[in-house]
């Protein structure tokens, strides 16, 4: 063996930026979740965002595509320092489980978490 890889961190900038993409979770699992709730929630997980605003570095504003009509009322329009966009959902960086500047990055990670890879 010639050399030793050193440890590749994924994530090199510290919190995401705006036009990153983002993987989210909401854990709102509890008993008197409905099961509208829990649809959001595994939708929030599954698919991949945008970062359309953030707001101390705390709140971000996300943007999904293509989500289900019955998911309609989580995706409305979101607020932020005075913003209405649509289709968006406010989160926590404590929310966001993952980012990139690539998409496909953050399909990637999706995939390898769905197999347990």
């Amino acid at each position: 063996m010639k050399y030793l890889k050193t440890y590749e961190k994924l994530n090199i900038n510290p919190k995401p930026k705006i036009g990153d993409y983002v993987v989210c979770f909401e854990d709102r699992y509890s008993i008197i979740c409905s099961e509208l709730v829990r649809k959001l929630d595994k939708f929030l997980s599954e698919n991949v965002g945008l970062v359309k605003k953030a707001d101390d570095e705390y709140n971000y504003l996300i943007q999904y595509q293509n989500y289900p009509e019955y998911l309609a009322k989580g995706f409305q329009f979101g607020y932020l320092n005075g913003g209405r966009i649509p289709n968006c959902r406010t989160m926590t960086i404590e929310e966001i489980i993952y980012w990139s500047s690539n998409k496909n990055d953050c399909e990637t990670f999706i995939a390898a978490k769905k197999y347990n890879l």
